[in-house]
């Protein structure tokens, strides 16, 4: 298991939207097992995108990530996600 995975949702040589959102979670956040453009993170992206939001999901989750893992990635996670932006939201997303 990676203690940082690649990020999402930051595309390379783009202006970074105005928010930020972090997800943080296990498998199903990850999209383990199925395409990641087809995982509920970057679905979420695109319907924020629809609806005229300007917000930038960056999916950190790692599959089998536990909630004592997750928070002890927090502070490397949302410091990267602020370094788009300063005004990120955290979210913590397990199903465990």
């Amino acid at each position: 298991m990676s203690m940082m995975p690649a990020l999402a949702g930051a595309a390379g040589g783009t202006a970074p939207a105005p928010h930020v959102i972090l997800i943080m979670g296990d498998s199903l956040s990850a999209a383990f097992g199925i395409q990641r453009s087809l995982g509920w993170v970057t679905l979420l992206e695109a319907r924020l995108k629809a609806q005229g939001y300007d917000y930038t999901v960056v999916n950190a989750s790692v599959s089998g990530e536990t909630t004592s893992g997750g928070l002890t990635r927090l502070p490397a996670a949302s410091s990267m996600a602020r370094g788009w932006r300063s005004n990120c939201t955290c979210t913590l997303a397990n199903s465990s």
